[in-house]
């Protein structure tokens, strides 16, 4: 599952308990480094999205795709 979280210059702070609940079981995050500086220090994977809209879609189903895989096994 995808889940869209939009963080913004407050931080954490700004987000509602639902979305920080979100952020913080993520699996993976996915943004900018400026974003993902403001994201929690956990163990989730970290996808830097610098490489621009494409290669960070492919690196979105290439996850998705493993994930699939391991639990299909």
């Amino acid at each position: 599952m995808i889940t869209v979280v939009g963080i913004g210059e407050d931080g954490l702070a700004g987000l509602s308990p639902a979305a920080r609940a979100l952020v913080d079981g993520a699996e993976v995050l996915v943004g900018g480094e400026r974003h993902l500086a403001k994201a929690p220090d956990r163990q989730a994977e970290r996808l830097d999205w610098s490489a621009g809209f494409d290669a960070t879609m492919d690196a979105i189903e290439s996850r998705l795709a493993s994930a699939r895989y391991e639990a299909a096994n």
